[in-house]
């Protein structure tokens, strides 16, 4: 599944993009490990 996402970096910034994982879950652990906080993630299939 791809997710859109938006997300804060260490240095204050905003990211938005696309991550592909299985769950939300996973997408979300894939975007921490990424040293990224999650602002919001939806599934691009809704």
């Amino acid at each position: 599944m791809k997710f859109n996402y938006q997300a804060r970096t260490k240095e204050g910034e905003t990211q938005t993009g696309t991550v592909e994982a299985g769950s939300r879950e996973a997408a979300i652990e894939t975007l921490q490990r990424h040293d990224l906080v999650v602002i919001y993630i939806i599934n691009q299939s809704c």
